[in-house]
């Protein structure tokens, strides 16, 4: 006799991290499939000698800002076991609120730069430039730019106070007051505004995906124009990628994906070149170059 197991979600594995991963537009399916899944994976572990702490089990829905009443009535178990309902969860450093604003993210990200930034402080004053440099990298940058194409695509306004925070570091350990001009200090030390960063990200983000390093997940999204329509038209002289429409700002518009395309289109054409037959290196050596220069003019 053959026995067919079917599991609702995806199982996502990091090192020792494991996540299982549930899409569905029904609460009531939601509920459902997930406590089957539990129900399976909790004999899988028991004929394994396997155990899993229930209390140490957490559970995340992410949902759009508007429907917080309609997940009131989920109860998910193992092994009789109430599972706690969280509003946030950390996964791989970067933390996730339920509706993907990022705030609590940003929040921690806060904290963590301006520690560093008086770290900085104290020490300008007993080394050198260089060193002080290879400090601000090690201490602010890293933090600055973990992660910050997923979550430097949200509200401008929650950005810019990050990127006040970088120009803050960039001040103290050059040694310049509060609101000296400062961009042109960004081009002499090669270091790129956290805006021009996630920028970067987006356009290797898209290379990866059209020389297929990447995930197929977004094939249906990232297209060349030249696919979509069958005419010749002025776009496809620099391999631009179809835009799509969406319906919402936070989850659409302002969304990896659409940015990325957007990015893509735009900087090949205002560097008049076919990213498509760059390498990854002369990429963002183009890019790097161009807004070092920019951050001169300024």
């Amino acid at each position: 006799m053959i026995y067919i197991i079917i599991f609702y979600y995806t199982v996502l594995h990091f090192a020792d991290d494991t996540n299982l991963m549930l899409t569905s537009n029904s609460l009531k399916m939601i509920n459902k499939h997930i406590n089957h899944d539990l129900k399976l994976l909790t004999r899988w572990l028991r004929a394994n000698r396997i155990s899993l702490n229930a209390s140490k089990t957490e559970i995340i829905i992410f949902r759009p800002r508007s429907k917080i009443n309609m997940t009131k009535h989920l109860n998910f178990r193992i092994s009789g076991q109430h599972i706690k309902r969280t509003s946030e969860v950390k996964y791989l450093g970067i933390l996730f609120d339920e509706t993907l604003s990022w705030n609590t993210h940003l929040l921690q990200l806060t904290k963590k730069l301006n520690r560093a930034i008086g770290l900085l402080s104290k020490i300008r004053h007993y080394s050198s430039p260089d060193l002080l440099k290879t400090i601000y990298f090690s201490l602010f940058h890293s933090h600055l730019i973990y992660g910050c194409q997923i979550w430097g695509q949200g509200k401008r306004n929650d950005i810019n106070k990050i990127v006040q925070l970088q120009h803050k570091a960039i001040r103290i350990i050059n040694f310049l007051p509060r609101n000296h001009p400062i961009l042109a200090k960004y081009s002499e030390l090669k270091i790129l505004n956290l805006n021009e960063q996630i920028i970067l990200q987006n356009i290797l983000f898209v290379k990866k995906y059209l020389n297929k390093t990447s995930s197929n997940s977004f094939s249906k999204f990232l297209k060349p124009v030249n696919e979509i329509h069958n005419h010749v038209t002025r776009s496809t002289d620099t391999y631009q990628l179809s835009k799509h429409t969406f319906k919402t700002e936070k989850y659409g518009r302002n969304s990896i994906l659409q940015n990325s395309i957007n990015d893509w289109n735009k900087y090949q054409i205002l560097l008049k070149t076919d990213f498509n037959k760059c390498s990854f290196k002369e990429i963002k050596k183009q890019i790097t170059n161009y807004f070092f220069e920019k951050y001169k003019n300024n």
